[in-house]
């Protein structure tokens, strides 16, 4: 190991912030994801704490962002340096980053809180088995589950995830002619990997 990276090692433990957001980072997230996660060791940390400690990370090649075009939802994801120079810090073995998920989607649902919703109120109504459900079904299953949002903002959710090819329309209601949604394989892959821990 040069002494370069020793350097590297003893200034990413010589913080507990950035022992936090290194140790946090296990996929590719969002600043917010990572603040969120990196609470559980430090309580205190906020997110601007977080943009700084992983701009310094990119400023050491440790880090890169994978949709660097997005103004909101940006991914942060661990270089193969960084991965080692972490790794060997904490002794940890940190997995590549997953070929199967659709990154910008995930990113796309990170950055909108409604559009996750949405898709998992989809991805609910497929593991039961109800069938393609329509804007206001999805609208008031939100409804009965404690979240109130107008028919506008699920409608344009709805539109906006489907143009990103994570929801899409099946069929139309016989009477009203109204479009019905269900979610796409590539919807499921990335909630997956949104929900998983």
């Amino acid at each position: 190991m040069s002494e370069k990276e020793v350097n590297l090692e003893i200034w990413l433990r010589g913080s507990r912030q950035r022992q936090a957001v290194a140790l946090c980072i296990q996929r590719p997230m969002a600043n917010s994801e990572i603040a969120k996660a990196a609470r559980a060791f430090v309580p205190s940390i906020g997110r601007w704490d977080v943009s700084k400690i992983v701009r310094h990370f990119m400023e050491r090649g440790l880090v890169y962002c994978i949709n660097p075009e997005v103004h909101t939802g940006k991914l942060f994801w661990l270089t193969d340096y960084g991965r080692d120079i972490i790794g060997a810090a904490f002794h940890r073995k940190i997995a590549a980053k997953s070929d199967r998920v659709d990154w910008r989607g995930y990113s796309f649902l990170v950055a909108a809180p409604l559009r996750r919703l949405v898709l998992e109120e989809a991805m609910e109504v497929a593991r039961h088995r109800f069938g393609p459900q329509t804007c206001v079904a999805i609208r008031r299953r939100l409804y009965l589950s404690g979240r109130s949002f107008s028919i506008y903002h699920v409608m344009r959710a709805v539109f906006e995830l489907r143009g990103r090819k994570l929801l899409r329309c099946v069929r139309y209601t016989k009477k009203r002619h109204l479009r019905m949604y269900s979610i796409t394989v590539r919807g499921k892959t990335v909630l997956e990997e949104l929900t998983r821990e």
